[in-house]
């Protein structure tokens, strides 16, 4: 699918946050995985077409083909490890891709929580983002390990790892990456998001963050008022 996205569009930036950390090259796995994300990109528009009560271009059947090969070359990318990569670039990719599928999961091939290997791919995205220095990256790469924690802590819903996740979007809070839930989403938009679904679990995850400040805030003047009685 080379279709590309017009430029007056409402998510005309959508997929655009990848190309400023994962330049693209002529061949290789990068290229391959940017290729699937322009197809996802192109798709999810789609989708924010037929939320808006239009209808496809293509038929049905046209439609689906593209989803199951969106689904299909996305699954075949092959994992970070297995790559010839420089270590920072491997890892930035395994981690790409295992958040790409997450997306494509929850909005291009969407499949429910009890049958959405959400837990295990949420587990093995936070062992790929604990190999990363947040403190040592760029601020485009930072607005990628945004969106990468977003779609780990949508996976992780209901699992140990989801207040994992919330500590890492906090970093990344303290870090100025972003200051409120308008700034996140902009954020995220750049990458792949569809707002009519993902903004509910995303806003979700940005309330549990502020819950943790407050907790950390109520610490915080206990704390200080420990001390001060000493």
């Amino acid at each position: 699918m080379s279709a590309s996205i017009d430029p007056n569009h409402p998510l005309a930036n959508l997929g655009n946050g990848f190309l400023h950390v994962l330049h693209p090259a002529s061949t290789g796995p990068i290229n391959d995985l940017l290729d699937v994300i322009h197809a996802m990109s192109y798709f999810t528009v789609l989708l924010y077409e037929w939320d808006l009560g239009k209808d496809f271009a293509e038929s049905d059947g046209q439609v689906a083909d593209q989803r199951n090969l969106i689904q299909y070359n996305l699954m075949s990318l092959p994992q970070g490890t297995h790559l010839q990569l420089a270590t920072s670039q491997a890892q930035t990719y395994e981690i790409t891709r295992l958040a790409t599928i997450v997306f494509s999961l929850l909005i291009i091939f969407p499949l429910t929580a009890s049958t959405a290997p959400f837990i295990q791919i949420s587990a093995h995205l936070r062992e790929g983002i604990q190999n990363i220095n947040i403190y040592a990256q760029s601020p485009d790469d930072l607005n990628l390990i945004t969106w990468i924690v977003m779609m780990g802590g949508i996976a992780a819903i209901g699992t140990p790892d989801r207040s994992w996740y919330v500590s890492i979007l906090d970093t990344l809070y303290s870090h100025h990456v972003f200051r409120g839930w308008e700034q996140l989403k902009a954020i995220v938009e750049r990458f792949l998001w569809l707002g009519s679904i993902n903004n509910v679990d995303g806003n979700s995850l940005w309330l549990e963050l502020v819950q943790l400040h407050s907790y950390k805030k109520q610490f915080e003047t206990s704390q200080h008022s420990d001390l001060q009685l000493r």
